[in-house]
């Protein structure tokens, strides 16, 4: 419950009554307008959200003609093309339905890039791995750590193999957020 209020206030749907959220110990999260705010971030929902058009369409969501070879290009520098050739048409499959046509995987790993899309300094994730196989878990987990050099993560999950790649981690119990104290990988 608490992991979604948390990713809500960060995405600017609510504001706090009292106190303030400092961003890099420093922005109060306050001060900074919400259009200015979310044109930095972008988020990863559990539940995926696709169109039912082609999976270029669902991760540029704009211009095609102008936006497909800064799609492929994008792609390309994720080391992700060769990933998306694999479908029928590549880009240009149709995903059905909500997605219909894709995995769980794959699905995220479309909304995954349509976030990354916008080149977000703060990609929010919110349980991103949690129905995933192991070797789509593993896929996804190697891609974030090739781009949290790039921007900030805040990664929500349930799963210890999801947050062993987190540089810190923290716990919510009882509505309390605290810094653990379990080291789930050596430095």
């Amino acid at each position: 419950m608490w992991k979604s209020t948390i990713l809500q206030f960060l995405q600017k749907f609510y504001s706090q009554e009292s106190g303030y959220i400092l961003i890099n110990e420093k922005f109060n999260l306050t001060n900074l307008s919400t259009k200015s705010w979310r044109n930095i971030i972008s988020i990863v929902p559990q539940d995926v959200k696709l169109f039912n058009c082609t999976i270029l369409e669902n991760i540029c969501l704009s211009n095609l003609e102008k936006d497909l070879k800064l799609v492929i290009a994008h792609c390309e520098q994720l080391d992700l093309l060769s990933y998306f050739n694999q479908f029928p048409q590549g880009l240009l499959t149709r995903v059905g339905e909500d997605g219909l046509n894709l995995s769980g995987g794959q699905k995220q790993i479309v909304a995954l890039l349509r976030a990354l899309f916008t080149k977000p300094q703060l990609l929010l994730l919110d349980e991103a791995t949690a129905a995933l196989d192991p070797k789509t878990e593993s896929f996804i987990l190697d891609l974030l750590l090739k781009l949290k050099k790039d921007m900030g993560i805040l990664l929500v999950t349930h799963k210890e193999s999801t947050a062993k790649i987190a540089d810190e981690i923290y716990e919510i119990e009882n509505g309390t957020c605290k810094i653990s104290n379990k080291l789930l990988i050596t430095p």
